[in-house]
């Protein structure tokens, strides 16, 4: 019985706060076929604090006969939102229907909602597409049909739909963690220890094996198999493993493993490709750090753990400190292979990395490249190139990772490893990526265009760590002018700026130890010595035009045409 909205039945039923107001908004809310302000309000009526009221089962069939008519966004805040409130048990009267036949009512609404959210799950078509460059699209974000979604949000929308349709998903729907929150909580089965993980993913392979393809009993539910499973490659066994749940209709037993890839496949079809690997981590097992029992990570959302069920690889195991190491299987070559490493006669001194690249790429125009060890325990390369790409490689296999990102049209003019990798292009862009990064994607609070340009700089040549120029080891940025600036990557600038000087021109290099800058100029042929703190700044002449510099403690060493030439600059 769908209970009219003129009822007095209603007077029956509770609310949060104001049952005639809850009534009134809802009332709203069906006769405008929108959501609206009203719809805020009305929330805080019928869940507050983790509690069910009656007005909140009463009206789940009237916004579920409404959803159909709402727009996109709409469509996907209610579902999100009635699956949590079937949670936390919106779903039954449990013996206390205000009229008889309401429970009747709401368990076939229900029923409707798992096809219903589905059908909108896979219709909208909200642009969420990872965009690994935003700066480019800035003039697009108040276009309408660039709309988008965030990646957490497609998370929990396709947890809905799971939820809504009838698959027993518990904590998971209120623990998934956000990209912008970047953990799970979860609980050992084994010693109740509760902990924070977060859920950084390898940006380039698997995060862990892949789950067994199961084998289901199909359930007679067609709109799970119109589901798109579509993974990057080397994901083939987690595609696998969705699609086995997705044909077979969604049924309630199958591995909550295998439910998740089918998650993760649904986020990757609305574009969110990178979110969709970190959710596949959730496949994996997790080692408690309280009594080392290893468990698969679902059971620390509450499922019971399957004893015959095989166990991943102990190098790939979680544990409090991340996920880490999520290596996943052999490297998987990239675009490109590194020759061997050439013998010490063959290196230029003191940057045979630099010839490295250069032999690697046949031409001498890549960046040198930085080495640091990320999160899950490995050491890699990152290099720059002239096409705009930011690549990651293994420095013993010499194999290709993938890109990290790439900026079409803007050569990587320099790069730089303090605490975290800082690339700049020529202009006045600078990237900053953390390999201890929750995401894997680069920072938002890197140093804007806008305040760069107003502290000097036009053309950003060359960057290097502060050593020794701050607590955190600050960001030396280098202009082709000579403007010099010191910055903290989260974009807080230190210090007044270096001005440019007429006689140190074209600079190209830049390098920093002990509190002092020191920049490289061809055209000059000279170095400008700057003491950020103290304000001195120095030039000193060289017989002919530098081709680079290097610090090693307070030595500098410069390349000229003839060799390298090592002096201390104090």
């Amino acid at each position: 019985m769908l209970l009219p909205l003129d009822s007095p039945h209603w007077k029956d039923i509770t609310a949060c706060y104001d049952r005639d107001r809850a009534l009134e908004l809802l009332r709203e809310i069906v006769e405008t076929r929108s959501l609206g302000e009203a719809w805020t309000e009305f929330r805080d009526e019928i869940f507050h604090q983790g509690t069910i009221y009656g007005m909140t089962s009463a009206a789940l069939p009237h916004l579920i006969r409404l959803a159909p008519s709402l727009t996109a966004d709409e469509q996907r805040d209610l579902w999100i939102e009635i699956a949590f409130l079937v949670y936390n048990g919106a779903g039954s009267w449990d013996g206390r229907e205000p009229v008889p036949g309401m429970q009747e009512t709401l368990t076939q609404s229900l029923g409707d909602a798992g096809t219903l959210a589905l059908q909108a799950f896979l219709a909208d078509n909200t642009d969420n597409t990872d965009n690994t460059d935003n700066t480019d699209n800035a003039d697009d974000a108040d276009d309408p049909d660039d709309a988008e979604i965030d990646p957490g949000e497609v998370g929990f929308y396709a947890l809905a739909c799971m939820v809504l349709s009838g698959f027993p998903f518990g904590e998971e729907l209120e623990q998934l963690m956000h990209p912008e929150a970047g953990y799970v909580s979860l609980q050992c089965p084994e010693c109740e220890a509760q902990h924070e993980v977060d859920g950084f993913g390898d940006p380039f392979r698997p995060p862990c094996a892949a789950p067994p393809v199961p084998v289901l009993e199909a359930r007679d539910s067609p709109e799970w198999t119109r589901v798109p499973v579509e993974l990057p490659p080397g994901f083939e066994g987690f595609a696998a493993a969705a699609r086995a749940v997705a044909e077979a209709g969604l049924p309630r037993r199958a591995p909550a493993e295998a439910v998740w890839c089918l998650a993760a496949a649904m986020v990757a079809a609305k574009g969110a490709v990178e979110w969709a690997r970190t959710l596949l981590r959730l496949t994996g097992d997790f080692r408690c750090g309280e009594c080392d029992s290893i468990f698969p990570i679902t059971a620390g959302f509450g499922w019971p753990v399957d004893p015959a069920a095989p166990r991943q690889d102990p190098a790939t195991v979680a544990d409090s400190a991340g996920f880490k190491p999520a290596p996943g299987g052999p490297v998987r070559p990239g675009d490109f292979t590194l020759h061997p490493t050439p013998t010490p006669g063959d290196l230029r001194i003191p940057s045979p990395h630099e010839v490295l690249v250069e032999m690697a790429h046949g031409r001498g125009d890549a960046r040198p490249p930085w080495v640091a060890e990320v999160r899950d325990g490995r050491t890699l390369l990152a290099i720059g190139l002239p096409s705009g790409a930011v690549q990651l490689c293994d420095p013993l296999t010499r194999n290709a990772f993938g890109e990290l990102w790439r900026r079409d049209g803007r050569p990587v003019t320099g790069m730089a490893f303090g605490e975290d990798l800082v690339v700049v292009y020529g202009d006045l862009t600078v990237d900053v990526w953390s390999p201890d990064a929750v995401s894997g994607e680069r920072s938002s609070m890197a140093p804007k265009p806008e305040n760069l340009g107003a502290n000097g700089h036009s053309a950003i040549v060359a960057v290097c760590p502060g050593t020794g120029l701050g607590y955190r080891d600050p960001v030396v940025l280098a202009d082709r002018n000579g403007t010099v600036t010191l910055w903290e990557t989260f974009g807080i600038r230190l210090t007044d700026p270096l001005p440019p000087d007429p006689r140190h021109r074209d600079v190209f290099a830049v390098t920093a130890s002990d509190g002092l800058v020191v920049t490289a100029s061809r055209a000059d042929a000279n170095l400008r010595i700057w003491e950020p703190f103290s304000g001195m700044v120095s030039l000193v002449p060289l017989e002919s035009a530098p081709q680079w510099i290097n610090f090693t403690g307070e030595i500098l060493t410069v390349g000229l045409a003839d060799g390298p030439v090592s002096f201390s600059v104090r």
